[in-house]
């Protein structure tokens, strides 16, 4: 499969799989000529194709019979539409065996490589980890009907907190909150949330930030205090950009931006600098502290 056979693939499985809006404009255009039907409906038919070969070869052959995995390769049957026309049971073995399956070899492809012609891939639109967040969109949805707490490990719910595909981490973190509760949850991902990168570390705070209330405000505080110590700016940047609406005190503004002293006068670090500087002011701004009476560093 070339590099747009396989962008045309992912691309619908992400629209599927995710709910991804791939064209949002708030400007009424009338020059823009309609989809054409015919190219749609061939373009999800190789999505599904695709889908059904990496499937193949993941799970078993009987699996691949049910009505369960016809509704699930089918890009019109949407998440909330999965159970209602499969047993149960059946769509709750489906789900089983297709998330201990994929988890085991999501992050190299499970079977699926680059193209020979231009070695293009993305582990993050491959059709493993756009399968794996659409099981775990179904379960997160349907958690008592699929007996979810029987049989899914929370370990390998935290480890997908660091897959590439971003949809894949939300749901991820959705399905700790049904098994855990919102409190429980809140200090496990937090916890963890030291040990990621980049996009994944920024991801895991952001999503913290819907089950946060006053009473675990300081932890939260308290473990950004600690990443902006020791992790790189890139990562510590990501976090701090979805930090702007948090509503925080004058010394939880001067807890967390301690750790960014040690970037004050590289030259190198010098735009990340100026942007650390931007969300920090820019928090103590919602707050409503006044930024110049605080021990700020930057």
């Amino acid at each position: 499969m070339n590099k747009n056979s396989i962008i045309a693939a992912t691309t619908v499985a992400g629209l599927v799989m995710g709910g991804v809006m791939l064209l949002k404009s708030n400007n009424k255009r009338e020059d823009i000529a309609p989809l054409n039907q015919s190219l749609v409906g061939n373009i999800h038919q190789q999505a599904k194709s695709y889908r059904e070969k990496i499937f193949e070869k993941s799970l078993p052959a009987k699996m691949t019979k049910t009505q369960a995995y016809k509704n699930f390769v089918d890009s019109k049957v949407t998440t909330d539409q999965f159970l209602k026309s499969s047993r149960v049971g059946q769509a709750k073995e489906f789900v089983k065996t297709s998330f201990a399956a994929l988890k085991d070899c999501y992050k190299d492809g499970c079977g699926q490589a680059a193209a020979e012609e231009d070695g293009f891939y993305d582990p993050a639109l491959s059709v493993a980890q756009q399968s794996l967040k659409r099981v775990l969109q179904i379960t997160a949805k349907y958690p008592k009907e699929l007996e979810l707490q029987n049989w899914v490990s929370e370990d390998d719910l935290y480890d997908l907190l660091s897959a590439q595909n971003e949809g894949l981490r939300k749901a991820a973190f959705d399905n700790l909150v049904v098994l855990k509760g919102s409190g429980e949850a809140f200090a496990a991902i937090l916890d963890r949330a030291r040990d990621l990168e980049g996009d994944a570390a920024a991801q895991a705070i952001k999503n913290i930030l819907s089950i946060l209330d006053e009473s675990n405000t300081q932890d939260l505080v308290d473990t950004i205090a600690l990443i902006n110590k020791d992790s790189s700016s890139a990562t510590i940047l990501g976090i701090l950009e979805n930090l702007e609406g948090l509503k925080v005190t004058s010394s939880q503004i001067n807890q967390i931006s301690e750790g960014l002293c040690r970037f004050k006068g590289s030259k190198a670090e010098a735009p990340n600098i100026a942007a650390m500087n931007y969300y920090i002011k820019s928090m103590a701004t919602n707050s409503g502290i006044e930024i110049e009476a605080t021990n700020y560093c930057l």
